[in-house]
């Protein structure tokens, strides 16, 4: 008699659960796209340097919130790509550092979100406040570019476009971060 008792309350988590997990009807996609787009910085498409590095750099992915266009991930300028997802515990002991140090703009920073739907990744950059712009890869297309499986992954790339360093592992901290960008980008 007691698992009959527990049967609506199991059965109304499984659709609440199953419901977060579908996209958005028409409409609401509309509206969160606009309110979204409003608050997650994307910048304008850009075009990486002629003959421009690495395999990264083929790579095109829509900014989280935007219109859905895809560009580049580089723009020609010294840059910390930080590759992240909502569900990664260590993505998001790290995220507030990678915010920190990219107030400081001594290099551009570049989140992409990976593996994850648009709304929880949006959740993520609301609750975190993060004002660094973010792609959405939801397939992890980059991370198999980069050959890349365990989150975070911190790409540091040169002004033309190359991988200058990968760093995979630990959370890093504010200093950490610093310490990387210096030795592998030239940049104090």
């Amino acid at each position: 008699m007691k698992s009959r008792t527990w049967f609506p309350a199991i059965l109304a988590a499984l659709v609440l659960l199953v419901s977060a997990c579908t996209g958005p009807d028409d409409d609401a996609a509309s509206e969160s796209t606009e309110s979204a787009a409003g608050g997650i910085p994307c910048p304008e498409p850009s075009v990486m340097p002629a003959g421009g590095g690495d395999p990264i750099t083929a790579v095109t992915l829509p900014c989280l919130g935007g219109d859905g266009e895809a560009m580049p991930l580089s723009d020609g300028a010294p840059m910390v790509i930080n590759i992240w997802a909502s569900w990664c515990a260590p993505c998001r002991d790290e995220l507030p550092s990678v915010e920190a140090y990219a107030a400081k703009g001594k290099v551009a920073v570049l989140g992409v979100n990976t593996q994850d739907t648009e709304d929880a990744a949006r959740s993520i950059v609301e609750d975190f406040g993060l004002t660094f712009p973010s792609r959405f890869d939801p397939d992890g297309t980059l991370l198999a570019t980069l050959g890349k499986r365990v989150l975070p992954v911190t790409v540091l790339v040169t002004a033309e476009g190359t991988v200058a360093h990968t760093y995979s592992g630990p959370a890093l901290s504010e200093d950490a971060l610093a310490a990387l960008v210096e030795k592998h980008l030239d940049v104090a």
